[in-house]
């Protein structure tokens, strides 16, 4: 690794959330002597010590910070994390107006900042498998960027943040971009900061399972995730930048059944203090009632032509019960990306550990 790429600047917006965090650990790995930039909403109290890491409270949203920032910093490279996830914007009551000013417009704001400060080489955009699914309820098994580009053109979508994120990913990869970019779809990231499906998941009854639970669904560390974004980085930042324009499916490549992450995680919750791991992996949460889809998914809608709101959506069940599964060859065979640096298990307990320690944040994660 050249002196010249180990002294970069970067800047990474987000990265008070799960992926930024476990993205900026991944840049200290990758790049010892790096300058990194750590721009949110919020300055968090889990803050590195490292003299080599700088915090900036800035909103994405507003574009006048957002261009001071950049021309203070001059970075040379970005890794753009910072959105709104559908929990976070349920939790902070966001319109769908404003899930769009922070994930469409704060995106705009950011590739505007990096084309005009002039040192900007490369920007990798944390996507999501979302960005191709305009129907909720859709399966996707072993899908490929290729076969499923043209869901992104989709008319109508059942659901805002999906449409954000097709929205956004469009404006980073448009050809007319004068710096060099790609996008990392991700998809059911756990790990430490996880404030959206590790939470959900833990506090889920364990007698109900709506459905079988045996749908096939991908699940990725947030660890193997931010060093998909890190050589990606490294990618557009190279000669031949084969990653440039792209868009990458990005999981653990290892399918579960959907009961099967409920289990594991609510073993890891429900262990008591015990440290014996081969008794927790014993624990077994059979016996359980199994909802059928339809007749779920048929109260809720009532209920909400009766005004009732509830916690979760018909959108969410479908995302629940489909088959969600994609091809990371790509990511594979272009970025180098090794998806068995870090065990789903790993992370779910590191999930644990700060889901337990009740260290919050309401960051743009």
């Amino acid at each position: 690794m050249s002196t010249e790429v180990d002294s970069l600047k970067i800047i990474i917006t987000g990265g008070a959330g799960c992926i930024g965090f476990a993205t900026i650990q991944a840049l200290l790995s990758h790049h010892a002597n790096a300058s990194i930039h750590v721009l949110d909403i919020i300055i968090p109290s889990f803050q590195y010590s490292n003299n080599n890491i700088q915090y900036h409270k800035v909103d994405i949203t507003n574009a006048s910070a957002v261009n001071s920032s950049f021309q203070a910093i001059k970075p040379k490279a970005i890794i753009h994390t910072a959105s709104v996830i559908p929990s976070a914007a349920r939790k902070q009551h966001f319109s769908n107006e404003r899930l769009w000013d922070v994930n469409v417009n704060g995106t705009k704001n950011v590739l505007n900042a990096a084309e005009q400060v002039g040192t900007v080489e490369a920007l990798v955009y944390t996507s999501s498998c979302d960005a191709v699914k305009p129907d909720s309820w859709m399966n996707f098994a072993n899908a490929n960027e290729k076969d499923t580009a043209y869901l992104m053109d989709a008319e109508k979508w059942d659901s805002e943040y999906p449409r954000t994120k097709a929205a956004a990913e469009k404006l980073v990869l448009a050809e007319e971009r004068k710096i060099k970019t790609c996008a990392i779809r991700t998809h059911a990231v756990i790990g430490t900061l996880d404030q959206n499906l590790f939470p959900l998941v833990a506090t889920s009854p364990r007698k109900i399972s709506l459905g079988s639970g045996k749908n096939l669904y991908d699940f990725s560390s947030a660890d193997n995730v931010a060093q998909a974004h890190v050589l990606a980085m490294n990618n557009l930042l190279s000669i031949d930048a084969s990653a440039k324009r792209r868009a990458f499916f990005v999981s653990d490549g290892r399918p579960k059944p959907f009961r099967e992450l409920q289990e594991m995680i609510w073993r890891v919750v429900d262990r008591n203090g015990d440290n014996d791991a081969v008794a927790a992996q014993e624990k077994s949460y059979g016996g359980y009632t199994a909802i059928p889809v339809w007749l779920f998914a048929g109260i809720l809608r009532f209920m909400r032509l009766l005004g009732v709101k509830t916690q979760i959506t018909p959108q969410e069940i479908g995302d629940a019960v489909a088959v969600r599964y994609y091809d990371i060859s790509e990511a594979r065979s272009v970025l180098g990306y090794d998806p068995s640096k870090k065990t789903l298990e790993e992370s779910i307990r590191e999930a644990c550990l700060w889901w337990r320690q009740g260290e919050g944040g309401q960051g743009q994660i």
